[in-house]
């Protein structure tokens, strides 16, 4: 099979696909059968393999080593497990043996399903010989456009980090789902700014919002296009920060998703509106609950919303989350009096429907509402007006009773 170009393995018996190996749980027979198929195969442009195997730093170099000779290859997608510590390793060993066509690089790291790991099987009688990979290669990856870094934990440090970063100069779309705090993540941000400058997509997990930041701030203004980034986001020093990094970008961001994985935060979305002339997608995800039942999310408020003029125009598609405490909720008794505040919260509302109506691009919009109740969680925490146009209810219940007397 000297001129086969696309592989892709998989033990799912409903896939089909150009090979399936044997259903085994010998680790050492799913790598070699890997290996050599891969040995099989020199000319392939694209390798894609989900058959999960458990590899040792033995079957990591084979695995890097049948890899360095796929001089062609365009494309490498794998899954792989093996211990906690040696994360970083594995991934850096196939990473690092990669020939320079490659485009697009993806390895997914993790732990083992099972105990029957390789590092428990006797191997006195295997030489290293045997699973040495002759040398990493020296050539930087000049082709590598899109790169998702393998998820490694605490199993290397930042200084054995950031070469990663360097091989690959002229990266155009870097994913980085997952950074520990056991990382320098301002030295990090730095660095792939300044050792990646062609960077134009930004996709981060990161649990540290200064990562995202110090990337965007780093890299040539006016370049990055689409934003993805999920995680923390603190609500008293993200959003001011944050800012200034769009600002830097504004003429060229098109795509902008935040998701938040930690508590319910506030975002300013004011410049964005207003600076990001080529927006097309802007999704802020809203209410949702993490695992644990905890409640997580980023709303807007209506006074942000509204303080600058949407220059967005070319938006087609709008998903906020606003936030709203103020107004009337489910049927009330006749006769209605609006209070000062509930007034002026529909008269912004109408406004923002205003806005999102002249834009003449925008397909899909959605708009969702945000409450919390002091019944339900002991305090108002959602603001859809700021002061000082605000006023307590308490003060309202006090100047109705002095009223009635």
């Amino acid at each position: 099979m000297t001129n086969l170009q696309y592989l892709y393995i998989t033990d799912d018996t409903d896939v089909a696909c150009s090979y399936k190996l044997p259903n085994v749980l010998n680790d050492r027979v799913i790598m070699a059968h890997l290996c050599w198929l891969i040995f099989l195969n020199p000319r392939l442009r694209w390798l894609d393999s989900y058959y999960d195997p458990v590899v040792d730093i033995p079957g990591c170099r084979l695995l890097a080593k049948a890899i360095s000779g796929l001089s062609q290859l365009t494309t490498l997608e794998i899954t792989i497990f093996c211990r906690e510590e040696l994360r970083f390793q594995v991934g850096a060993e196939i990473f690092f043996n990669c020939c320079p066509s490659i485009r697009k690089f993806k390895v997914v790291v993790d732990k083992p399903h099972y105990e029957n790991r390789p590092q428990d099987w006797d191997l006195r009688d295997v030489g290293d010989t045997e699973w040495m990979v002759a040398s990493r290669k020296e050539e930087p990856l000049t082709n590598l456009e899109d790169l998702e870094l393998w998820e490694f934990r605490d199993s290397t440090s930042t200084e054995n980090l950031l070469p990663v970063f360097a091989h690959c100069p002229n990266l155009k779309k870097l994913t980085i789902l997952a950074l520990s705090e056991h990382y320098n993540h301002d030295v990090i941000g730095r660095f792939i700014g300044k050792a990646c400058p062609k960077l134009e997509s930004l996709t981060f997990g990161s649990e540290d919002f200064e990562t995202r930041v110090e990337v965007m701030e780093s890299l040539p203004a006016q370049q990055v296009r689409d934003i993805y980034f999920q995680g923390v986001f603190d609500g008293s020093q993200a959003s001011p920060h944050f800012s200034l990094a769009i600002q830097q970008h504004s003429k060229t961001l098109q795509t902008i998703q935040l998701t938040s994985t930690r508590d319910v935060t506030k975002i300013s979305v004011a410049v964005i509106l207003e600076e990001c002339i080529n927006l097309k997608v802007l999704i802020i995800n809203g209410e949702d609950y993490n695992e644990d039942g905890s409640m997580c999310g980023l709303y807007a408020t209506l006074s942000d919303l509204l303080e600058r003029p949407w220059n967005a125009v070319k938006l087609t598609r709008l998903s906020l989350s606003v936030s709203v405490c103020d107004i009337l909720i489910g049927p009330a008794d006749p006769p209605v009096v609006l209070s000062e505040i509930k007034e002026a919260h529909s008269s912004r509302l109408e406004e923002m429907y205003q806005r999102a109506k002249a834009l003449k691009d925008l397909r899909d919009m959605s708009l969702d509402v945000m409450v919390l109740t002091e019944d339900e969680y002991g305090e108002l925490s959602f603001r859809a007006i700021e002061e000082p146009l605000a006023r307590s209810e308490e003060s309202e219940e006090s100047e109705e009773s002095d009223d009635d007397d």
